[in-house]
């Protein structure tokens, strides 16, 4: 042990690294960074193993992998999958609170569980994550792989604007360039099939130019804007969660695209019971409210007011006066929205504004009303009323 650690802390060499860990634990194992790439493995001579064998010429893991493994949510995992007699062990590479990629080892021995203590494993991992850290900062950002350079610019590693622009001039042209993204969740997706890899055949090939890749646990698709249709396909075949982006109008805006996008995805995922295909732009304002909520924002007395009184009475004033003052006190349109009558509503206002003491003529407390009122209501996950 004291040797394997003397040479993973003085070496930068992520294979010879991986060897010894190999040598280490008498098994084979595999070395993955965070986006599920196959960085470095090795083998014993014994060891052969189709599944295995497809990750190093594919030079990355599944989605069926990814999937597996994902929804487990824990720092390592012991897997038995198909068409292989081995079982692994998958464990999370963690440095400084981030997950920087993964140690896989094939438990070709049969006794990876008796010989070796949960304290080795992590002393090992625990300098791995490190020397990950270590190897990525070092490398160029900069290469001539487009899926390189879309993951420098999701995780901001380009600051500099000349630089930028000459990569994209270099990278992309007008057949090329990623008007969209889609992010796939796939922690509904149950296939231990890990040598088909159908979802990432059918991507790829209804899907040209899209760049798919692993990223924060889901699958980044990029795509023409117009196309989208195809996805309608993959969420009733493999049982998905998407979430389709606005049109990327600069290639610089890719990251406030994926992070809007990602907010939709997760909050589309309270809402929907069963898979969805869905847009981003529809949860524009229920990402406002769910922004404003984090914020523990300051409520009025007579906000408060009203929603004791909803909950006491069984009635929904707060949610009219809500619907009342968005829809820029249109009777017409918050009739239509709440499926009642135009005298019930002008007879709950009028009952609305007396009771509470309500201004609606002052533009500074109607922005204040309609401002605290959704917050209330998003709190109480009255979700369906912010969807565009």
């Amino acid at each position: 042990m004291e040797n394997l650690i003397k040479i993973i802390s003085q070496t930068n060499d992520l294979l010879k690294i991986t060897k010894e860990i190999s040598n280490y634990f008498n098994n084979p194992c595999m070395l993955v960074n965070a986006n599920y790439k196959v960085i470095s493995y090795a083998i014993t001579n014994t060891f052969h193993d189709d599944v295995f064998n497809s990750a190093i010429t594919r030079q990355e893991m599944t989605y069926e992998f990814v999937s597996q493994f994902e929804k487990e949510d824990k720092d390592y995992y012991y897997l038995n999958i198909a068409k292989s007699p081995y079982k692994r062990r998958i464990s999370r590479l963690i440095c400084e609170g981030l997950i920087v990629g993964y140690l896989l080892i094939v438990d070709e021995t049969k006794d990876l569980l008796d010989k070796f203590s949960l304290e080795q494993f992590q002393i090992i991992e625990g300098l791995l994550a490190k020397q990950i850290v270590f190897s990525e900062q070092k490398g160029n950002i900069f290469t001539n792989s487009i899926d390189q350079f879309l993951l420098s610019l999701l995780n901001s590693n380009i600051n500099d604007e000349k630089i930028l622009n000459l990569k994209i001039h270099q990278l992309f042209k007008k057949s090329n360039y990623p008007n969209a993204l889609a992010i796939i969740d796939i922690h509904n997706y149950h296939n231990l099939d890990f040598l088909n890899d159908s979802l990432k055949r059918d991507i790829s090939y209804h899907i040209s130019n899209s760049h798919a890749m692993i990223y924060e646990g889901n699958i980044l698709v990029f795509f023409p804007y117009e196309g989208k249709n195809f996805f309608f396909t993959l969420v009733e075949r493999y049982s998905l969660n998407i979430m389709c982006s606005d049109p990327i109008l600069k290639i610089q805006d890719i990251k406030n695209t994926y992070f809007f996008t990602k907010q939709a995805l997760n909050l589309a995922k309270e809402i929907h019971k069963t898979c969805f295909i869905d847009d981003a732009k529809r949860y524009s304002l229920l990402i406002t409210y769910n922004n404003l909520t984090n914020n523990n924002p300051y409520i009025s007395k007579e906000i408060i007011d009203i929603k004791n009184y909803d909950l006491i009475n069984k009635t929904n004033y707060l949610e009219l006066l809500y619907l009342y003052l968005k829809n820029g006190k249109s009777l017409q349109k918050t009739c239509e929205d709440m499926f009642i009558h135009r005298n019930t509503v002008l007879y709950r206002l009028n009952n609305l504004k007396d009771k509470f003491n309500l201004d609606l003529d002052n533009t500074n407390k109607i922005i204040m009303y309609t401002i605290q009122s959704g917050i209330l209501l998003y709190q109480n996950k009255h979700y369906d009323l912010f969807l565009i």
